[in-house]
Formats: C-alpha cells, structure tokens, sequence
C-alpha cells in the first residue's frame, strides 16, 4: 500500500466499511485508537492483498474477524 497514513483514502474506506459490516459503536474518545489498531492488523494481515481491489480485501477481512471484533467491543465497553 502506497500510503499508510491513518488519514488515508484507505483507512477512511476501511473506517466506512467497519461501520456497515461490524455496526459496533465505541465511545467517540477510543474509537480513534481502536480503528488506528484494527487498520494496523488489516494492514498486516493476509487480507491486504494489492494484487486484489482493496474494498473486497476490507471486507473480507472484517467479515472474518466480525465476531472477534465484536467480542472485544462488548470487553472494552465493559471497561468505560
């Protein structure tokens, strides 16, 4: 990936695209930090193929980590 800047073209698609497939809201004081960690393990992950167009990489990756991520929304949630 070209640019890996967190204002990015990507980490905006990436950002839109949590907020249709996971639909799990944070507090606007983490969600900035949560979406920075989520964008750096999506970035280094298998999914992040610049063979295949980035939105479906995007969405296969949160599609497969829907439950997890979800899961530890509900601990963090528990936390604030």
């Amino acid at each position: 990936m070209k640019n890996q800047t967190p204002f990015s073209y990507s980490f905006f698609l990436f950002s839109k695209l949590y907020d249709v497939i996971v639909e799990v809201e944070y507090a606007y004081d983490v969600l900035f930090e949560h979406m920075m960690e989520l964008y750096s393990e999506y970035h280094e992950s298998k999914y992040n193929d610049p063979n295949q167009p980035e939105y479906e990489c995007i969405v296969a990756f949160l599609e497969a980590n829907k439950t997890t991520i979800e899961s530890q929304a509900m601990q963090n949630a528990e936390r604030y």
